[in-house]
């Protein structure tokens, strides 16, 4: 399912360590390439091959026909978290990382499951 090849990425790229280990940019890469692989096999779309900004009207239409509309917003601070943790000279705390690591999770597992808040 995409719930577990989300989860198994997270995983095997040690998401959590690289937080642990202060590896921001590293971080903001392999959780943003495990999302976007999530949302690829959630809607259809070849979400790791599009930017943030391609994929935001994208992501729109296809949160909204699956009634999810209210997951946008989340999902997209979590893109514009990764965006300036990988671009910008912006290093997130680590409380802000795992933060948004656990966010990221629930995210992936509501919209999986078709749960109704965050």
């Amino acid at each position: 399912s995409p719930l577990e090849i989300f989860t198994d990425e997270i995983e095997s790229m040690r998401c959590a360590e690289l937080i642990r280990d202060g590896r921001a940019k590293d971080y903001a890469l392999a959780v943003s390439f495990a999302f976007r692989g999530f949302l690829a096999g959630m809607f259809n779309v070849d979400a790791r091959e599009m930017t943030t900004e391609e994929l935001r009207p994208v992501l729109k239409r296809r949160l909204a026909a699956a009634h999810e509309s209210r997951r946008f917003d989340d999902i997209m601070g979590c893109f514009n978290l990764w965006d300036l943790s990988r671009y910008a000279e912006f290093a997130p705390s680590r409380e802000i990382l795992e933060n948004n690591l656990a966010l990221t999770r629930k995210l992936a597992d509501m919209l999986y499951r078709g749960e109704s808040h965050v």
